[in-house]
Order: C-alpha cells, then sequence, then structure tokens
C-alpha cells in the first residue's frame, strides 16, 4: 500500500488525502496507518487547509526510485530465470 501512495505522488504535487484513498479504492481509515507511517519516514510532507493535503519529499523521491529500481532488478533476473528454464529439455 505504501508503495503505491508513493507512485501516486511520484509527480511531487499537493494531493488530497481522500482523493489518494479512492485512487488505491480503500477507505480513509484503511490509507491513514500506512500516510502516519510515510509521515514518520519523511517520505511524505502533509498541509492542512481545508482538507489533507499529502505530497512526496525528496527523501521519499529517492526512496522510491531505489525501490522501483531494486524491482527491476529482481524482474530481470526472474525473467532471466523462466527463460533457462524454458531453454532446458521439456520432458
Amino acid at each position: 500500500m505504501r508503495l503505491f501512495v508513493l507512485c501516486l505522488l511520484a509527480d511531487v504535487r499537493w494531493h488530497e488525502e481522500g482523493a489518494l484513498a479512492r485512487r488505491l479504492r480503500v477507505s480513509s481509515p484503511v490509507l491513514t496507518p500506512h500516510i502516519d507511517r510515510l509521515l514518520a519516514a519523511g517520505y511524505v510532507a502533509r498541509h492542512e487547509r481545508h482538507r489533507s493535503l499529502l505530497r512526496l519529499t525528496e527523501l521519499g523521491f529517492e526512496r522510491l526510485t531505489g525501490h522501483v529500481t531494486a524491482f527491476q532488478r529482481v524482474a530481470c533476473r526472474a525473467a532471466n530465470l523462466v527463460a533457462s528454464q524454458r531453454a532446458g529439455p521439456i520432458r
């Protein structure tokens, strides 16, 4: 869930917390603990006005980029493993 939140905030603009919940198809009470963890880690900033607005911080953007890069490496290794298994003899 937190990774999806970071992805939705990757444009580094302010987003309404309720709109994020709707895009993720979860209720605000389900999303809130994840937002709280991201805030505590310094990955997300919150601005309170009439609505709660969230935005990715520079640290959050760096961490998101690192996670996506790691996922790309894992996916590439998995694809290579599958390809090597399929290249073997069929029994």
